[in-house]
């Protein structure tokens, strides 16, 4: 079964220089070949590697938002960081990415009140974000246009790009499924792309014309062409509109020859479809609509993300941070050398550390829960042996150590215990009247709680 919950614009094979659909696996080896053929002037011409060409959802990181149905840490790390910084952190040691999350939690707080509150938060991710996509634009720049000149014309930028496909036979960038047809594509997209980013349409970009042809997903004034180029991907059969079957398709494909039942967030998504997606109930979902879906006008994803690491490190629920609950859930904000286990999240349908037990998704909840909870244990040897399917996620530097990879690493810490865990939520909860029904504890009825020691 292949499982591809990272919606439409995280999973499509997309490139934001030139984007083509290559989900056929034939199209996909001779892009590979051809890449590979190429990977020397590509360094020079810019042309889009398969890394490269991945479909966004967020522009806060290109990383999938959820992974294994679950919300993914690298995301959060791209998020906090940028995607530059984060892939630095990733090679730590603990105790240094700790050290340096501490120096730019001082940062964040800029009123110097010893908390990082919701706004600075969601201000220092708008910041890295900023500075990630500026440093990405002065890199193409210098490198389509070593001169600085004041703009880099059409022409120049397709010769450094494309200029190959002059010496290819024209037949061949005609025929469907070849690597000319690829490019051929690739071209015209970027072409297009061209002319939308071109707003004096003197068919050159000057440099703050040139950063909205690389990153559209970051000016409004791009938003139609980001819609075009998914209507492309997702609308197989070319009619200008999306079926609940290419809406679907686009997330989730069977292998061939199975015939089983469709996983529970499958038919979740076919009633967002039907339920909000489609608002004009016709079936089908036209630009407007696919627009709405991929472009909220009035969603910020810098505020998402700053509220979903508020609650989630927020030991205290008191909506702000403060450094110590920062730096105790680290590995949320940044990564390092000890995060890498090589699996999947603890809270992923596959991700128990001790037992084969799979877990039912929600879609609707974002949340994973066990119902069987007595299942075959895992082993170290199945374990070495990446007997465990989606559980792996790749080769974890800790197999090198003479431990066993079960039984050896806990599972257990108070973040995800009683104390600090869903009692102590419901008990602030009740507190302060933020459970419905609850009408609040007084101040003397709290002292008493806390003075209890029977």
């Amino acid at each position: 079964m292949i499982l591809k919950k990272e919606t439409s614009l995280d999973f499509t094979v997309r490139t934001w220089r030139g984007c083509v659909d290559v989900a056929d696996s034939n199209a996909n080896i001779m892009l590979r070949s051809l890449f590979v053929a190429l990977a020397v002037s590509a360094v020079f011409a810019g042309v889009p590697t398969p890394e490269e060409t991945k479909r966004l959802m967020d522009k806060l990181s290109e990383a999938e938002h959820f992974k294994n149905e679950h919300h993914n840490k690298q995301f959060d790390h791209d998020a906090f960081l940028g995607e530059d910084q984060a892939k630095t952190f990733d090679q730590l040691a603990p105790e240094e990415s700790k050290r340096r999350l501490g120096k730019i939690v001082e940062k964040i707080d800029v009123d110097k009140d010893g908390f990082v509150s919701l706004v600075e938060l969601k201000d220092w991710i708008r910041y890295t974000q900023k500075r990630y996509i500026t440093e990405d634009v002065d890199r193409h720049w210098k490198q389509h246009n070593p001169n600085n000149d004041e703009v880099i014309p059409w022409e120049t930028y397709r010769k450094n790009v494309y200029g190959f496909m002059d010496e290819m036979d024209p037949k061949e960038l005609k025929m469907p499924n070849s690597e000319g047809f690829t490019y051929t594509n690739l071209l015209k997209r970027d072409r297009r792309r061209w002319n939308y980013a071109d707003a004096d349409q003197n068919d050159a970009l000057n440099r703050t014309e040139f950063a909205a042809f690389l990153h559209p997903e970051d000016h409004s004034s791009m938003r139609n062409v980001v819609v075009l180029e998914t209507m492309e991907d997702i609308d197989k059969d070319q009619d200008g509109k999306v079926s609940v079957e290419e809406y679907i398709g686009d997330m989730y494909k069977p292998e061939d020859g199975e015939d089983e039942e469709e996983p529970d967030w499958v038919k979740q998504e076919r009633e967002q479809f039907a339920g909000y997606r489609d608002t004009n109930k016709d079936g089908f979902m036209d630009e407007i609509e696919v627009k709405d879906w991929i472009a909220p006008p009035e969603f910020d994803h810098a505020e998402a993300e700053a509220r979903h690491l508020v609650f989630e490190a927020d030991t205290d629920a008191d909506e702000k941070l403060t450094k110590n609950e920062i730096l105790d859930k680290y590995d949320l904000f940044v990564g390092s050398q000890a995060t890498d286990f090589g699996v999947c999240n603890f809270n992923a349908k596959h991700g128990c550390l001790k037992c084969v037990t799979v877990g039912e998704y929600s879609y609707l909840s974002h949340t994973v829960t066990f119902p069987e909870t007595i299942c075959r244990p895992r082993t170290d040897q199945e374990f070495r042996e990446k007997e465990y399917g989606p559980h792996h996620k790749k080769d974890s530097p800790l197999l090198k150590l003479p431990v066993d990879m079960i039984q050896d690493f806990p599972v257990a810490d108070s973040l995800h215990l009683v104390d600090l865990g869903i009692m102590k939520r419901l008990l602030v909860g009740w507190r302060n009247a933020a459970v419905v029904g609850r009408t609040g504890v007084d101040v003397v009825a709290v002292d008493e709680v806390n003075d209890f020691s029977g």
